[in-house]
């Protein structure tokens, strides 16, 4: 509470977002509990800054988002964040966070008004609330498979992405006019991006139903539709292990030209291979050595979700080079993912206590990179949640996925 005084812009919305995760499931309290942050009646909060009110919406979907929450209480919440969502569309940050709250809210619900508001959304072309409304979409239709919804976001997106470039080419020819024109769009991949991810949540577990849009995604032009059918293919084939899935996802990760890409399909084999952990250390051996630093973060980042709470010795090993990496990022990658692997392990053994003692030490170094100590934070975070009793799953213990809380990828 102290931070959250302080923090400014996206740190106060996130703090205050954050409040949704501590408070996760007490629906009863849920108004009363946020009511310091929410918007004032009447959309007076669209003429303030609105970050602190954006991250209570968003906080407010994830309070509702657990499963066991009564349903007249979800329906409810779901209510107040459109009406939320619909009067404060001019500011954007409020508009974000009430359109991620939205999606939290109606969790897979298939609902098709909440949909279309969300869609609206969309469409106005904000970055901003546009990426929030692509994801709210996904989750709002998640596990509902493709159909006319995934086909019109898809073209929206690649239409987007076409007319920027073609808006970008006639600023330049135009250059000799006294006035440039003036274009009703901004290129935003943010808004292509928040799509990718939607189209990914809807096709949660589809398998091969989903094969079309994944092959249609990565052989797109634009590196964030492609980047999208990475998480496709790990919302779609999460759990199963599927040889075809694994045998894209290898292959994307070695020759896209985008990093990010490159990125997204190395982390989506850990969502494919969760039942089976062990074999993802061995999949990304050669990855972790490889000349490319963006590879070697995602390796990481990788066996992390995979190996998360065993304390393997294997996991454990190969992680430990990356952590004196020459890149300050995939040093944190590597911290984080390090953390992730000994989340529940007792100190007495030997490895556990000389990470924690190197987590120390590296908040304590004045001249460490920020971005490593960042990642020395978060793994003190990790390694210490709950108290030390709680660690990061994709299954529960009927070794379902994990769907009912919040899907994998988040």
């Amino acid at each position: 509470m102290e931070y959250l005084k302080k923090a400014n812009n996206w740190s106060k919305f996130a703090a205050t977002a954050g409040l949704g995760a501590i408070h996760l499931g007490h629906v009863g309290e849920a108004m009363l509990l946020l009511e310091p942050y929410l918007p004032a009646d009447g959309g007076a909060a669209a003429a303030s800054s609105g970050y602190a009110e954006g991250g209570a919406l968003f906080a407010c979907g994830i309070i509702h988002a657990k499963a066991n929450a009564k349903r007249e209480k979800r329906v409810e919440a779901t209510t107040y964040l459109r009406k939320q969502l619909r009067e404060n569309a001019a500011n954007e940050v409020i508009a974000h966070g009430a359109a991620f709250g939205v999606g939290f809210a109606g969790l897979g619900s298939g609902d098709g008004e909440v949909y279309k508001e969300l869609q609206d959304v969309l469409f106005t072309d904000s970055a901003v609330a546009g990426e929030a409304a692509g994801v709210g979409m996904g989750l709002v239709m998640m596990g509902q498979g493709g159909g006319a919804s995934v086909t019109e976001l898809l073209a929206y997106a690649k239409d987007t992405a076409h007319e920027k470039v073609s808006e970008r080419t006639s600023s330049r020819s135009s250059s000799q006019k006294q006035h440039p024109p003036l274009f009703t769009h901004v290129y935003a991949p943010q808004i292509i991006r928040g799509i990718a991810l939607g189209v990914a949540l809807m096709h949660y577990q589809k398998e091969e139903e989903a094969d079309g849009v994944i092959d249609s995604l990565i052989s797109d032009r634009d590196p964030v539709l492609r980047y999208g059918a990475m998480y496709t293919i790990a919302m779609a084939y999460v759990g199963t292990g599927n040889n075809d899935a694994i045998r894209k996802l290898l292959g994307v990760a070695v020759s896209d030209v985008s990093n990010d890409v490159r990125m997204a399909a190395i982390i989506s084999l850990a969502f494919v291979l969760f039942k089976t952990p062990e074999r993802v250390p061995e999949l990304v051996k050669l990855l972790l050595v490889s000349f490319n630093p963006h590879v070697r973060y995602a390796s990481c980042i990788a066996v992390g979700i995979a190996m998360a709470g065993s304390n393997d010795p294997v996991s454990v090993a190969i992680l430990e080079p990356m952590l004196d990496d020459n890149a300050d990022f995939v040093r944190q990658g590597a911290l984080i993912a390090t953390a992730m692997v000994m989340m529940q392990s007792s100190e007495s053994t030997k490895t556990v206590k000389t990470f924690r003692a190197r987590i120390v030490d590296i908040v304590k170094e004045k001249h460490q990179a920020p971005l490593t100590k960042m990642g020395a934070v978060l793994a003190q975070g990790i390694v210490d949640a709950g108290g030390r009793n709680v660690e990061l799953t994709l299954q529960v213990s009927n070794a379902h996925a994990h769907t009912h809380i919040h899907p994998p990828c988040f």
